[in-house]
């Protein structure tokens, strides 16, 4: 069996025995990326267009820069696979920003509502680091937590032993 790396996509590696089996399920899937991505792209057209701003953006550009992304949200950059990244605009629409392949990133449902229609700087980057830190300090403060709540039992237990 041949090893793969993960597809431009950012999916998982698929062997070449399933791929035979599945051409026309995944002819399908590709059908309904391709058919999702435009829809995306001509909502924000049409955004655009009563915004009056630069709008040049096309399914084509935009099923590129998915591919460069590999599946990752460009802002706290987890794994997520394409097919749940949105269409994010660095400079919204709301405030003069371009529908062009040069303002527009990939992000993670969370990431794309906590920006809204702020610009970068004013919100709170999250990285998958910054993640991983507050996990490992709530991982101890738990560790912390159960050593305290187990001597606070031990202490209730003496404390019983004087009142009976």
């Amino acid at each position: 069996m041949a090893e793969h790396a993960p597809n431009a996509l950012g999916e998982a590696p698929v062997d070449d025995a399933w791929y035979l089996e599945n051409r026309a399920a995944i002819a399908e899937q590709t059908r309904q990326r391709r058919a999702r991505a435009s829809s995306r792209v001509a909502m924000h057209r049409g955004r655009a267009a009563r915004a009056g701003v630069v709008n040049t953006l096309t399914t084509e550009e935009w099923l590129a820069i998915l591919r460069l992304a590999r599946g990752v949200c460009h802002y706290c950059e987890r794994q997520v696979g394409s097919a749940q990244l949105t269409l994010d605009h660095v400079v919204p629409i709301s405030r003069g920003g371009a529908n062009t392949a040069e303002n527009v990133v990939p992000a993670c449902f969370p990431c794309n509502a906590r920006k809204s229609r702020h610009l970068v700087d004013e919100i709170p980057v999250v990285t998958v680091q910054v993640v991983d830190d507050l996990a490992l300090r709530l991982q101890r403060g738990s560790q912390a937590i159960l050593l305290l709540r187990s001597q606070v039992a031990a202490l209730i237990d003496e404390l019983q032993s004087y009142c009976l």
